[in-house]
């Protein structure tokens, strides 16, 4: 008897219990590198710090004992509900939050992928992804971050279908939870509002000017009282090398992006050329089947890594935490963008992408469970390294 590839794989992703054993891998990964606890980084003491000192005086106060000011508000304010015994619930909050983002994900890959063997392999490629495990192991906003900004673009692509009052809402809503969540969140919320402005016709300007002002509201308040503890405490007052630093993280990036498809021994000029000639042939593809669901998202990623180089020196650990937030949308336009094409490739031609795009998760997931053990490693034996960067 000839089994078919082909047909076989798609049999088998449209069953229903294969769509809830494609979590399992995920979330076993993420509960055995958290089974000893989270880890811990410079700014987890400052969160766990204001949380304490807020549920006690309803203020924020780092580890130093000086103003928590540097960080956004939100992510403190919330654990501070769980009480004195915030740090022993964290874990399963965190495994909880991971498991809301990929329903979330499945949901939004769902709406913007036909093909059943794609929507599985897209899922697997984002599920999978060491920045997305890397930043539920650690204290950090990341997790409380990434679920909103899920929603927040799953509302954003309901507007872009069909436009509606209610959806606008939460998507306000969601936007401004991101803004007092991340400082960083910033970055996504303009080319929301420019994405707005574009793609809801008549609504444009009332949606547009709604979204930003309200959602970028929470933003500007805190930033105007961080100013303000600045100017007290006097710091921040040397020298800055801004431009040296915006020259060694434009670097970084790249290096970090080039790895979530070839490994870190292939030499850099090499994964920098592959990358180029992966985009190009992406846009070339795109520029046949026009998808409004992939240009939100490459915008989106595009402006958000534009703003995120400018700001401060990063090494690849942070680099990774932060385009963790922005992964999950690059790797699922690429799947919508060969999805048009899907039903004209060749039998044979469609074997061989399957295998090809296999070996890439493969890759993928050895990579996370590698980091993975790693932290499980150290979080166990209490040693702090956040990120190994070799993945063999």
């Amino acid at each position: 008897m000839h089994l078919n590839p082909s047909v076989f794989l798609k049999s088998m992703t449209t069953n229903t219990f294969f769509h809830f054993i494609k979590y399992l891998f995920p979330l076993g990964i993420l509960i055995y590198s958290t089974w000893c606890g989270l880890g811990y980084t410079y700014d987890s003491y400052d969160y766990l710090s204001a949380a304490r000192s807020f549920a006690a005086q309803a203020i924020l106060i780092n580890a130093d004992g000086t103003p928590y000011f540097f960080h956004a508000p939100f992510f403190p304010i919330w654990i501070s509900w769980l009480g004195h015994d915030a740090l022993s619930h964290l874990p399963t909050i965190h495994t909880a939050l991971f498991m809301i983002s990929l329903l979330v994900l499945d949901r939004i890959i769902r709406m913007a992928i036909s093909s059943n063997p794609l929507q599985i392999l897209a899922f697997l490629a984002v599920s999978m992804g060491v920045g997305l495990h890397m930043c539920h192991h650690f204290i950090w906003t990341e997790p409380t971050f990434l679920v909103f900004f899920l929603i927040h673009n799953l509302c954003l692509i309901s507007i872009i279908k069909s436009f509606r009052i209610s959806t606008l809402s939460v998507l306000i809503l969601s936007g401004f939870v991101l803004g007092i969540t991340r400082n960083a969140g910033i970055f996504l919320l303009v080319p929301t509002a420019i994405i707005l402005f574009f793609y809801t016709g008549k609504f444009r300007w009332k949606a547009t000017l709604a979204y930003f002002a309200i959602a970028s509201s929470g933003f500007a308040l805190w930033n105007i009282y961080a100013l303000m503890i600045v100017s007290k405490l006097a710091i921040f007052k040397e020298g800055s090398s801004f431009y040296q630093d915006i020259f060694a993280s434009i670097w970084v990036y790249p290096d970090v992006i080039s790895q979530w498809f070839l490994p870190a021994f292939v030499p850099m000029f090499l994964r920098i050329t592959v990358l180029i000639g992966l985009l190009v042939a992406l846009f070339i593809l795109l520029r046949k089947y026009h998808n409004p669901i992939t240009e939100v998202f490459i915008i989106q990623f595009f402006i958000y890594l534009v703003c995120i180089s400018t700001i401060v020196l990063v090494d690849n650990s942070e680099a990774e935490r932060l385009l963790s937030l922005v992964y999950p949308f690059l790797i699922i336009s690429l799947f919508i963008i060969l999805d048009p094409y899907w039903v004209e490739i060749k039998k044979g031609m469609r074997v061989l992408i399957y295998i090809a795009l296999s070996l890439w998760i493969g890759y993928i997931s050895i990579r996370t469970v590698k980091n993975s053990i790693m932290w499980h490693n150290n979080r166990c034996n209490m040693e702090f390294v956040i990120f190994e960067n070799d993945p063999n």
